[in-house]
């Protein structure tokens, strides 16, 4: 039997909504790791370059690495969707950090909801003093098996052919070139995909 969302009372749907949301924001956990969500007052604060008030609102140390590694541009983008979008914030960018303690290594996650961007597409990026530890692979995998749980069938990530770094992980995850396009700044990508049905288990090699 169907429920008839009509004759719900504005109320219950009102928690409804508010436990998607947060569900959408809880962490993804894998063995070794934490993959956060981005907080919108954070980026807000990032995009002024103030890392303190950003490491306040986010509950985290976020180090200089961070700013020196995105964008701008791609914060605003994440800051717009995360706002237009709250129950999709789950599917924006978020800080990785080592599980026991909490240390900030990269950042990663989706470059917006399905809905929005026309498909799941996943970005990675781990800082250079801890990479050679398998934390790229061990997070897209998080990342794809947390797609798979939201009912997403496949996920993609787009790479420069001059990234064999970044093709590793890729393929390390059990991702395969789909396409050949181009990127916003018109230069040369490969598009990979894999299917989220088969559940991931982590990965621990050297990337």
């Amino acid at each position: 039997m169907t429920a008839n969302l009509l004759n719900t009372p504005p109320d219950l749907l009102e928690s409804v909504a508010y436990a998607h949301r947060v569900s959408n924001e809880l962490p993804i956990r894998t063995d070794r790791l934490r993959l956060m969500v981005l907080r919108a007052e954070a980026i807000e604060s990032l995009l002024s370059g103030d890392l303190a008030t950003a490491g306040k609102r986010q509950g985290l140390d976020i180090p200089e690495e961070f700013l020196e590694t995105i964008n701008d541009e791609f914060l605003k983008i994440q800051l717009e969707r995360s706002v237009k979008r709250p129950s999709g914030r789950g599917w924006c960018v978020r800080i990785v950090t080592l599980a026991e303690a909490e240390t900030v290594i990269g950042h990663s996650g989706f470059h917006g909801h399905p809905d929005d961007v026309g498909r799941a597409e996943i970005g990675y990026l781990i800082f250079e003093r801890f990479r050679g530890n398998g934390y790229a692979t061990e997070t897209t995998l998080g990342l794809v098996n947390w797609a798979h749980e939201q009912g997403v069938e496949k996920v993609f990530v787009s790479i420069s052919p001059e990234n064999p770094a970044s093709i590793r992980v890729a393929e390390r995850a059990g991702f395969h070139v789909s396409a050949n396009q181009l990127s916003d700044s018109d230069n040369d990508e490969l598009l990979y995909e894999r299917a989220t049905r088969e559940r991931s288990s982590d990965i621990h090699k050297e990337d």
